[in-house]
Protein backbone atom coordinates (compact mmCIF):
# COMPACT_ATOMS: atom_id res chain seq x y z
CA UNK A 1 0.00 0.00 0.00
CA UNK A 2 1.25 3.49 -0.76
CA UNK A 3 2.45 5.62 2.11
CA UNK A 4 0.53 8.80 2.85
CA UNK A 5 3.30 10.91 1.38
CA UNK A 6 3.36 8.77 -1.77
CA UNK A 7 -0.39 9.08 -2.17
CA UNK A 8 -0.24 12.86 -1.86
CA UNK A 9 2.63 12.99 -4.33
CA UNK A 10 0.72 10.85 -6.81
CA UNK A 11 -2.35 13.07 -6.50
CA UNK A 12 -0.28 16.15 -7.28
CA UNK A 13 1.65 14.52 -10.14
CA UNK A 14 -0.84 15.38 -12.86
CA UNK A 15 -0.75 19.06 -11.91
CA UNK A 16 3.03 19.10 -11.55
CA UNK A 17 3.59 17.65 -15.01
CA UNK A 18 1.04 19.99 -16.54
CA UNK A 19 2.66 23.11 -15.13
CA UNK A 20 6.33 22.31 -15.31
CA UNK A 21 6.92 20.14 -18.38
CA UNK A 22 9.23 21.53 -21.10
CA UNK A 23 7.30 23.52 -23.64
CA UNK A 24 8.62 21.42 -26.51
CA UNK A 25 7.26 18.15 -25.10
CA UNK A 26 3.95 16.43 -25.62
CA UNK A 27 2.27 14.54 -22.85
CA UNK A 28 1.68 10.88 -23.68
CA UNK A 29 -0.38 8.60 -21.49
CA UNK A 30 -1.05 4.89 -21.31
CA UNK A 31 -4.00 3.94 -23.50
CA UNK A 32 -6.52 1.60 -21.89
CA UNK A 33 -8.16 -0.95 -24.15
CA UNK A 34 -11.72 -2.13 -23.78
CA UNK A 35 -12.24 -5.70 -22.64
CA UNK A 36 -8.83 -6.68 -23.92
CA UNK A 37 -9.42 -5.26 -27.41
CA UNK A 38 -8.31 -1.99 -28.88
CA UNK A 39 -11.08 0.58 -28.84
CA UNK A 40 -12.48 1.52 -32.26
CA UNK A 41 -10.99 4.70 -33.58
CA UNK A 42 -13.38 7.62 -33.67
CA UNK A 43 -12.43 10.73 -35.60
CA UNK A 44 -14.17 14.07 -35.38
CA UNK A 45 -13.86 16.59 -38.16
CA UNK A 46 -14.21 19.21 -35.44
CA UNK A 47 -10.79 18.20 -34.14
CA UNK A 48 -9.27 19.26 -37.44
CA UNK A 49 -11.06 22.60 -37.69
CA UNK A 50 -12.08 25.16 -35.12
CA UNK A 51 -15.32 24.68 -33.20
CA UNK A 52 -15.92 28.32 -32.23
CA UNK A 53 -19.56 29.33 -32.51
CA UNK A 54 -20.90 32.89 -32.36
CA UNK A 55 -17.94 34.73 -33.88
CA UNK A 56 -19.50 38.07 -32.92
CA UNK A 57 -19.04 37.26 -29.23
CA UNK A 58 -18.16 39.94 -26.69
CA UNK A 59 -16.33 37.86 -24.09
CA UNK A 60 -14.82 34.46 -23.41
CA UNK A 61 -16.78 32.52 -20.76
CA UNK A 62 -14.18 32.65 -17.99
CA UNK A 63 -15.56 31.12 -14.81
CA UNK A 64 -18.81 30.09 -16.50
CA UNK A 65 -19.86 26.49 -15.88
CA UNK A 66 -23.49 26.79 -17.05
CA UNK A 67 -24.13 25.86 -20.67
CA UNK A 68 -27.38 27.85 -20.59
CA UNK A 69 -25.60 30.99 -19.37
CA UNK A 70 -23.00 30.69 -22.14
CA UNK A 71 -25.35 29.85 -24.99
CA UNK A 72 -28.65 31.55 -24.12
CA UNK A 73 -28.53 33.87 -21.10
CA UNK A 74 -32.20 34.77 -21.61
CA UNK A 75 -33.17 31.26 -20.54
CA UNK A 76 -31.44 31.66 -17.18
CA UNK A 77 -32.73 35.23 -16.72
CA UNK A 78 -29.15 36.41 -16.38
CA UNK A 79 -28.07 39.62 -18.06
CA UNK A 80 -24.80 38.71 -19.72
CA UNK A 81 -22.79 39.55 -22.82
CA UNK A 82 -22.67 37.12 -25.70
CA UNK A 83 -20.02 34.53 -24.98
CA UNK A 84 -17.69 32.61 -27.23
CA UNK A 85 -18.50 28.91 -27.23
CA UNK A 86 -16.24 26.11 -28.40
CA UNK A 87 -18.61 23.36 -29.44
CA UNK A 88 -17.98 20.04 -27.70
CA UNK A 89 -21.43 18.59 -28.37
CA UNK A 90 -20.06 16.30 -31.08
CA UNK A 91 -18.98 13.99 -28.26
CA UNK A 92 -22.50 13.52 -26.86
CA UNK A 93 -23.66 10.90 -29.35
CA UNK A 94 -20.47 8.77 -29.14
CA UNK A 95 -20.78 8.75 -25.34
CA UNK A 96 -24.19 7.13 -25.69
CA UNK A 97 -22.70 4.30 -27.74
CA UNK A 98 -20.37 3.02 -25.03
CA UNK A 99 -20.88 1.63 -21.54
CA UNK A 100 -23.68 3.03 -19.39
CA UNK A 101 -21.31 4.27 -16.68
CA UNK A 102 -18.44 6.47 -17.84
CA UNK A 103 -15.63 8.25 -16.02
CA UNK A 104 -13.43 10.95 -17.58
CA UNK A 105 -10.51 12.56 -15.76
CA UNK A 106 -8.64 15.74 -16.60
CA UNK A 107 -6.57 18.32 -14.70
CA UNK A 108 -8.39 21.34 -13.39
CA UNK A 109 -9.55 24.15 -15.71
CA UNK A 110 -10.21 21.99 -18.76
CA UNK A 111 -13.95 22.65 -19.06
CA UNK A 112 -15.27 19.51 -17.39
CA UNK A 113 -18.06 21.27 -15.49
CA UNK A 114 -19.28 23.13 -18.57
CA UNK A 115 -19.42 19.87 -20.52
CA UNK A 116 -21.37 18.21 -17.70
CA UNK A 117 -23.86 21.09 -17.84
CA UNK A 118 -24.16 20.53 -21.59
CA UNK A 119 -24.95 16.84 -21.07
CA UNK A 120 -27.50 17.72 -18.42
CA UNK A 121 -29.45 20.08 -20.66
CA UNK A 122 -29.29 17.85 -23.71
CA UNK A 123 -30.65 14.80 -21.89
CA UNK A 124 -33.12 16.64 -19.60
CA UNK A 125 -36.65 15.44 -20.38
CA UNK A 126 -38.10 18.58 -18.75
CA UNK A 127 -36.30 21.08 -20.99
CA UNK A 128 -38.87 22.81 -23.23
CA UNK A 129 -38.41 22.39 -26.97
CA UNK A 130 -38.01 26.14 -27.56
CA UNK A 131 -35.24 26.36 -24.96
CA UNK A 132 -33.52 23.34 -26.46
CA UNK A 133 -33.49 24.99 -29.88
CA UNK A 134 -32.05 28.20 -28.45
CA UNK A 135 -29.31 26.35 -26.64
CA UNK A 136 -28.25 23.86 -29.28
CA UNK A 137 -28.85 25.65 -32.57
CA UNK A 138 -25.88 25.30 -34.94
CA UNK A 139 -24.16 22.76 -32.70
CA UNK A 140 -22.78 19.43 -33.87
CA UNK A 141 -25.23 17.43 -31.79
CA UNK A 142 -28.17 19.27 -33.34
CA UNK A 143 -27.10 17.89 -36.69
CA UNK A 144 -27.03 14.41 -35.15
CA UNK A 145 -30.54 14.94 -33.74
CA UNK A 146 -31.84 16.10 -37.11
CA UNK A 147 -30.23 13.08 -38.76
CA UNK A 148 -31.96 10.74 -36.32
CA UNK A 149 -28.70 9.51 -34.78
CA UNK A 150 -29.62 10.49 -31.23
CA UNK A 151 -32.69 11.64 -29.31
CA UNK A 152 -32.64 14.48 -26.84
CA UNK A 153 -34.55 14.73 -23.55
CA UNK A 154 -34.72 11.04 -22.69
CA UNK A 155 -33.82 11.15 -18.98
CA UNK A 156 -34.53 12.58 -15.58
CA UNK A 157 -31.29 14.10 -14.34
CA UNK A 158 -29.82 13.89 -10.85
CA UNK A 159 -26.65 15.99 -10.80
CA UNK A 160 -24.20 16.00 -7.91
CA UNK A 161 -21.23 18.32 -7.50
CA UNK A 162 -18.81 17.26 -4.79
CA UNK A 163 -16.83 20.49 -5.11
CA UNK A 164 -19.74 22.07 -3.21
CA UNK A 165 -19.10 19.92 -0.15
CA UNK A 166 -17.63 21.41 3.02
CA UNK A 167 -14.20 19.81 2.82
CA UNK A 168 -13.10 20.52 6.35
CA UNK A 169 -10.62 18.41 8.26
CA UNK A 170 -13.48 17.20 10.45
CA UNK A 171 -14.76 13.96 8.96
CA UNK A 172 -18.10 14.19 10.78
CA UNK A 173 -18.78 17.64 9.34
CA UNK A 174 -17.64 16.52 5.90
CA UNK A 175 -20.01 13.57 5.86
CA UNK A 176 -22.87 15.76 7.10
CA UNK A 177 -22.20 18.11 4.20
CA UNK A 178 -22.24 15.19 1.74
CA UNK A 179 -25.53 13.99 3.19
CA UNK A 180 -27.09 17.44 2.96
CA UNK A 181 -25.87 17.98 -0.61
CA UNK A 182 -27.24 14.66 -1.84
CA UNK A 183 -30.55 15.24 -0.08
CA UNK A 184 -30.84 18.78 -1.50
CA UNK A 185 -30.21 17.48 -5.02
CA UNK A 186 -32.74 14.69 -4.60
CA UNK A 187 -35.31 17.21 -3.37
CA UNK A 188 -34.61 19.47 -6.38
CA UNK A 189 -34.90 16.50 -8.73
CA UNK A 190 -38.28 15.55 -7.30
CA UNK A 191 -39.59 19.11 -7.51
CA UNK A 192 -38.38 19.57 -11.09
CA UNK A 193 -39.83 16.32 -12.39
CA UNK A 194 -43.01 16.12 -10.34
CA UNK A 195 -45.16 16.01 -13.49
CA UNK A 196 -43.11 13.05 -14.71
CA UNK A 197 -43.42 11.29 -11.38
CA UNK A 198 -47.18 11.18 -11.06
CA UNK A 199 -48.45 14.73 -10.57
CA UNK A 200 -51.76 15.36 -12.38
CA UNK A 201 -51.63 17.61 -15.42
CA UNK A 202 -52.96 21.14 -15.13
CA UNK A 203 -52.96 23.79 -12.39
CA UNK A 204 -53.14 21.38 -9.46
CA UNK A 205 -51.19 21.53 -6.20
CA UNK A 206 -47.78 19.92 -6.32
CA UNK A 207 -47.71 16.32 -5.18
CA UNK A 208 -46.11 15.82 -1.77
CA UNK A 209 -42.38 15.34 -1.77
CA UNK A 210 -41.17 11.87 -0.85
CA UNK A 211 -39.75 11.56 2.61
CA UNK A 212 -36.28 13.07 2.56
CA UNK A 213 -34.42 11.37 5.35
CA UNK A 214 -32.29 14.12 6.88
CA UNK A 215 -30.05 11.54 8.54
CA UNK A 216 -29.76 9.06 5.66
CA UNK A 217 -29.37 10.28 2.08
CA UNK A 218 -29.02 6.67 0.87
CA UNK A 219 -32.61 6.07 1.96
CA UNK A 220 -33.66 9.30 0.22
CA UNK A 221 -31.97 8.09 -2.98
CA UNK A 222 -33.66 4.71 -2.75
CA UNK A 223 -37.09 6.36 -2.40
CA UNK A 224 -36.52 8.53 -5.45
CA UNK A 225 -35.34 5.56 -7.52
CA UNK A 226 -38.37 3.52 -6.51
CA UNK A 227 -40.71 6.34 -7.51
CA UNK A 228 -38.96 6.72 -10.88
CA UNK A 229 -39.16 2.97 -11.41
CA UNK A 230 -42.85 2.91 -10.54
CA UNK A 231 -43.80 5.68 -12.96
CA UNK A 232 -41.52 4.79 -15.87
CA UNK A 233 -41.05 1.03 -15.68
CA UNK A 234 -43.39 0.14 -18.54
CA UNK A 235 -42.18 2.48 -21.27
CA UNK A 236 -38.81 3.78 -20.07
CA UNK A 237 -37.17 1.47 -17.54
CA UNK A 238 -33.88 3.37 -17.82
CA UNK A 239 -35.10 6.79 -16.81
CA UNK A 240 -32.54 8.20 -14.35
CA UNK A 241 -29.23 9.69 -15.50
CA UNK A 242 -26.81 10.60 -12.70
CA UNK A 243 -24.08 13.17 -13.32
CA UNK A 244 -21.26 13.57 -10.80
CA UNK A 245 -18.84 16.48 -11.08
CA UNK A 246 -15.50 16.40 -9.23
CA UNK A 247 -16.27 13.06 -7.65
CA UNK A 248 -12.83 13.06 -5.99
CA UNK A 249 -13.00 16.56 -4.48
CA UNK A 250 -14.11 15.21 -1.11
CA UNK A 251 -12.10 12.03 -0.80
CA UNK A 252 -8.89 13.73 -1.88
CA UNK A 253 -9.15 15.70 1.35
CA UNK A 254 -8.92 12.41 3.24
CA UNK A 255 -5.34 11.99 1.99
CA UNK A 256 -4.20 14.75 4.33
CA UNK A 257 -5.93 13.39 7.42
CA UNK A 258 -3.95 11.48 10.07
CA UNK A 259 -6.65 8.80 10.17
CA UNK A 260 -6.56 8.20 6.38
CA UNK A 261 -5.86 4.48 6.62
CA UNK A 262 -8.68 4.07 9.12
CA UNK A 263 -11.06 5.89 6.78
CA UNK A 264 -9.84 3.82 3.84
CA UNK A 265 -10.67 0.59 5.62
CA UNK A 266 -14.00 1.84 6.96
CA UNK A 267 -16.60 -0.09 5.02
CA UNK A 268 -19.36 1.95 6.63
CA UNK A 269 -18.22 5.37 5.38
CA UNK A 270 -20.88 7.47 3.68
CA UNK A 271 -19.03 7.64 0.35
CA UNK A 272 -18.74 3.85 0.18
CA UNK A 273 -22.40 3.49 1.07
CA UNK A 274 -23.40 6.03 -1.59
CA UNK A 275 -21.44 4.36 -4.38
CA UNK A 276 -22.64 0.99 -3.16
CA UNK A 277 -26.21 2.22 -3.64
CA UNK A 278 -25.34 3.49 -7.13
CA UNK A 279 -23.81 0.15 -8.07
CA UNK A 280 -26.75 -1.85 -6.74
CA UNK A 281 -29.25 0.25 -8.70
CA UNK A 282 -27.12 0.03 -11.84
CA UNK A 283 -26.99 -3.74 -11.52
CA UNK A 284 -30.79 -3.78 -11.22
CA UNK A 285 -31.00 -1.34 -14.16
CA UNK A 286 -32.89 1.18 -12.06
CA UNK A 287 -30.30 3.82 -12.92
CA UNK A 288 -29.92 4.21 -16.66
CA UNK A 289 -26.58 5.99 -16.95
CA UNK A 290 -23.86 7.77 -15.01
CA UNK A 291 -21.21 10.21 -16.19
CA UNK A 292 -18.46 11.03 -13.71
CA UNK A 293 -15.67 13.61 -13.88
CA UNK A 294 -12.71 14.26 -11.63
CA UNK A 295 -8.98 14.81 -11.49
CA UNK A 296 -7.47 11.63 -10.05
CA UNK A 297 -8.40 7.92 -10.01
CA UNK A 298 -7.04 7.30 -6.51
CA UNK A 299 -10.22 7.86 -4.55
CA UNK A 300 -12.29 5.60 -6.82
CA UNK A 301 -10.21 2.68 -5.58
CA UNK A 302 -10.15 3.70 -1.92
CA UNK A 303 -13.53 5.22 -1.13
CA UNK A 304 -16.20 3.80 -3.40
CA UNK A 305 -16.81 0.24 -2.17
CA UNK A 306 -15.62 -1.60 -5.26
CA UNK A 307 -17.41 0.67 -7.70
CA UNK A 308 -15.88 -1.12 -10.68
CA UNK A 309 -18.77 -0.91 -13.13
CA UNK A 310 -17.55 2.13 -15.05
CA UNK A 311 -15.64 2.54 -18.29
CA UNK A 312 -12.76 4.99 -17.98
CA UNK A 313 -12.31 7.04 -21.18
CA UNK A 314 -9.59 9.32 -19.82
CA UNK A 315 -6.99 8.05 -22.28
CA UNK A 316 -9.25 6.94 -25.13
CA UNK A 317 -8.25 8.38 -28.49
CA UNK A 318 -11.76 9.17 -29.62
CA UNK A 319 -12.36 11.40 -26.58
CA UNK A 320 -8.90 12.97 -26.33
CA UNK A 321 -10.17 16.42 -27.38
CA UNK A 322 -13.43 16.34 -25.41
CA UNK A 323 -11.89 18.72 -22.86
CA UNK A 324 -9.46 21.54 -23.60
CA UNK A 325 -8.98 23.58 -26.78
CA UNK A 326 -7.34 22.26 -29.91
CA UNK A 327 -4.85 24.27 -31.95
CA UNK A 328 -7.57 24.76 -34.56
CA UNK A 329 -9.86 26.23 -31.87
CA UNK A 330 -7.21 28.66 -30.70
CA UNK A 331 -6.24 29.69 -34.22
CA UNK A 332 -9.89 30.34 -35.07
CA UNK A 333 -10.33 32.43 -31.91
CA UNK A 334 -7.18 34.43 -32.70
CA UNK A 335 -8.43 35.09 -36.23
CA UNK A 336 -11.59 36.55 -34.71
CA UNK A 337 -9.94 38.51 -31.90
CA UNK A 338 -7.20 39.92 -34.15
CA UNK A 339 -9.54 40.68 -37.05
CA UNK A 340 -7.75 38.38 -39.47
CA UNK A 341 -4.25 39.86 -38.97
CA UNK A 342 -2.40 36.71 -40.06
CA UNK A 343 1.03 37.90 -38.94
CA UNK A 344 -0.17 38.57 -35.40
CA UNK A 345 -2.22 35.38 -35.38
CA UNK A 346 0.93 33.39 -36.12
CA UNK A 347 2.96 35.26 -33.50
CA UNK A 348 0.38 34.90 -30.76
CA UNK A 349 -0.26 31.24 -31.58
CA UNK A 350 3.45 30.53 -31.20
CA UNK A 351 3.43 32.20 -27.78
CA UNK A 352 0.34 30.33 -26.65
CA UNK A 353 1.68 27.02 -27.91
CA UNK A 354 4.84 27.52 -25.86
CA UNK A 355 2.91 28.43 -22.71
CA UNK A 356 -0.39 26.51 -22.77
CA UNK A 357 -0.19 23.60 -25.23
CA UNK A 358 1.40 20.18 -24.99
CA UNK A 359 -1.27 18.03 -23.33
CA UNK A 360 -1.77 14.77 -25.19
CA UNK A 361 -4.18 12.45 -23.43
CA UNK A 362 -3.91 9.41 -25.68
CA UNK A 363 -0.81 7.60 -26.88
CA UNK A 364 -2.66 6.84 -30.12
CA UNK A 365 -3.59 10.44 -30.90
CA UNK A 366 -1.59 13.26 -32.46
CA UNK A 367 -4.02 15.84 -31.08
CA UNK A 368 -2.62 18.12 -28.41
CA UNK A 369 -4.81 20.49 -26.45
CA UNK A 370 -4.51 23.78 -24.59
CA UNK A 371 -5.70 24.30 -21.03
CA UNK A 372 -9.12 25.88 -21.58
CA UNK A 373 -9.11 28.51 -18.85
CA UNK A 374 -5.55 29.76 -19.23
CA UNK A 375 -5.90 29.92 -23.02
CA UNK A 376 -9.14 31.91 -22.76
CA UNK A 377 -7.59 34.28 -20.21
CA UNK A 378 -4.85 35.05 -22.74
CA UNK A 379 -7.35 35.44 -25.57
CA UNK A 380 -9.54 37.75 -23.46
CA UNK A 381 -6.53 39.94 -22.69
CA UNK A 382 -5.84 40.24 -26.43
CA UNK A 383 -9.45 41.23 -27.09
CA UNK A 384 -9.38 44.24 -24.71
Amino acid sequence: MLSASSRISTTALWHSRARHAPTTSRFTWTHSTRNGATAPRFHLATQEKGTLLNKSFQKFPLGEVSFASVRAPSITAVSAPSFAYFDRTAFIAPLMEIQRVVRALRPKRFGKSLFLSTLKLFHDCALPEDDFLKLFQDTAVMKAVEAGKIKRGQYLILDLDFSKIDRSQNVTQMEASIRNHVNDKIRSCWEKYESHLGAPAGPTPAIPLPDIDATNCIRSLDRLIKRVEKQWSREKPFALFILIDEYDAVSNEFLNLPEYDKLRSNQMSLLKALYGAFKSSLDDKKIARMFITGVTPLSMADHTSGFNVYQDITFDEEFSAMFGLTEADVRQALQTVLAGDNRRVTEELEKMTAMYNGYRFSANSDITVFNTTTAMEYLQALKK
